[in-house]
């Protein structure tokens, strides 16, 4: 019996110093003595998880791994986007990876001119996986998206408006406002400003601005109406009252304002 408790003893003590040996460097598991007689194997190396690139449809692809989409609007006196910068929440994401993917690639596409002159130089997109990993930045202008030297555009021409319309903040739209040179009903409320049921129906900015939801077409010689006297002197409607007001082409209401003898 005690030969038998020896034994025991003895396979403990040596299974216990096996344990405790440090790995080897290049065979892959624990050391045991004799293994130097075998060849050595490297260790298994698991497949890495293949970070997507800046493809669209890859991006959609790869939806549950990004973790925060981030916008911020560039200007040339705030380059850094530091006045207004904001995430998409869960659904939006969805939606823009989806818009984005079905964007087409044209690297020699010239925008159209842009009536309404925008106020900003862009719009900087940026992609963060859930593992903490940031993609190389994405640029919005004018309905097309550039990265890496390619280009995508949105023949639609809805994403951009769509992307400032989810700002989470009221008091943002006052950015969002003066970049995009909104000037007529139908942008002021697709961008998220306030609307009334009035008759006729106003969108109203943040700083009191009203637009009128009237059924004028816009023309490059009206759309650069830029106060009340510009308004009257164009012969367009006024609205009776103290003060008068003007409403130019697109609903833009202009008051006029106390004049200084």
């Amino acid at each position: 019996m005690k030969k038998i408790i020896i034994s025991l003893m003895t396979i403990l003590v040596a299974t216990s110093a096996m344990a405790e040996v440090n790995e080897k460097e290049g065979y892959g598991t624990r050391y045991f003595p004799g293994m130097e007689y075998f060849p050595k194997v490297r260790p298994v190396e698991h497949k890495k998880e293949i970070a997507p690139d800046f493809k669209p449809a890859n991006l959609l692809q790869d939806a549950s791994q990004i973790a925060d989409i981030r916008f911020k609007l560039i200007t040339k006196e705030d380059p850094e986007g530091k006045n207004l910068e904001w995430s998409l929440d869960l659904p939006f994401r969805y939606v823009f990876l989806t818009r984005f993917a079905t964007m087409s690639r044209a690297d020699d596409y010239t925008p159209e001119k842009d009536i309404w002159g925008r106020s900003y130089e862009k719009l900087e997109i940026t992609f963060i996986r859930a593992d903490g990993k940031v993609l190389p930045p994405y640029y919005l202008y004018k309905n097309t998206i550039k990265v890496n030297n390619a280009k995508y555009v949105d023949t639609s021409k809805e994403i951009e408006d769509w992307a400032f319309s989810t700002v989470r903040n009221y008091k943002e739209l006052a950015f969002v406002n003066r970049a995009l040179n909104i000037d007529n009903y139908k942008r002021c409320v697709d961008i998220g400003n306030l609307a009334h049921e009035t008759s006729p129906e106003q969108c109203i900015f943040p700083d009191g601005t009203t637009f009128l939801n009237i059924n004028t077409e816009m023309k490059n010689d009206t759309i650069r109406t830029f106060n009340f006297d510009s308004c009257f002197a164009n012969k367009n409607p006024l609205i009776a009252g103290f003060p008068r007001r003007c409403v130019a082409p697109g609903g833009h209401v202009y008051t006029e304002q106390p004049k200084v003898r």
